[in-house]
């Protein structure tokens, strides 16, 4: 207002109302609503055909800390459908996207129920994802990958971070 670029009534009329809005990670009954928007919007500026999340992911989205706020969330959504071929965002591309760093080690032994994600955190699954294909592949470390739709170095990379070794 003082370097006149901005009217002195209208600062006034909008300083009326004090408007607080919360992290992400404190609203994360919006991550569902959000996701779902980004989705399709994305999907339309990509022109790919991605409009799906089911509800594992967006239990999986709902447990990330969101320090990006909505921007980053938005990001996740938009890689994720650039890399998505199924038509549906999957918790394995959102582990693929976010490509999360740990430094503390997981249990190998992950009871995992994709409908009850709460006790559990990315990297946990992650994990789990892993040995699973491992499982599924017969130790066979190219077919893991491609079970994970992953790229071979990543999923090598991934083991070397959570201890995993093949016979």
């Amino acid at each position: 207002m003082e370097e006149k670029k901005f009217r002195e009534d209208l600062f006034y009329r909008f300083f009326e109302f004090d408007i607080t809005i919360l992290p992400l990670r404190e609203r994360v009954e919006d991550i569902e609503l959000f996701a779902r928007r980004f989705i399709h919007e994305a999907a339309r500026e990509l022109n790919r055909k991605c409009f799906f999340i089911p509800d594992e992911t967006i239990t999986l989205l709902s447990k990330q800390k969101w320090p990006g706020n909505v921007r980053q969330l938005k990001n996740v959504i938009r890689r994720a459908v650039l890399e998505c071929n199924t038509g549906s965002i999957s918790p394995s591309d959102i582990l693929n996207v976010l490509d999360i760093r740990s430094e503390t080690p997981r249990n190998n032994n992950i009871p995992l129920n994709l409908l009850s994600l709460s006790s559990f955190t990315l990297e946990d699954v992650e994990k789990w994802a892993i040995l699973e294909a491992l499982k599924q592949a017969s130790n066979k470390r190219m077919k893991a990958a491609q079970i994970l739709k992953i790229d071979y170095k990543r999923l090598i990379r991934k083991m070397e971070k959570y201890g995993i070794t093949t016979k």
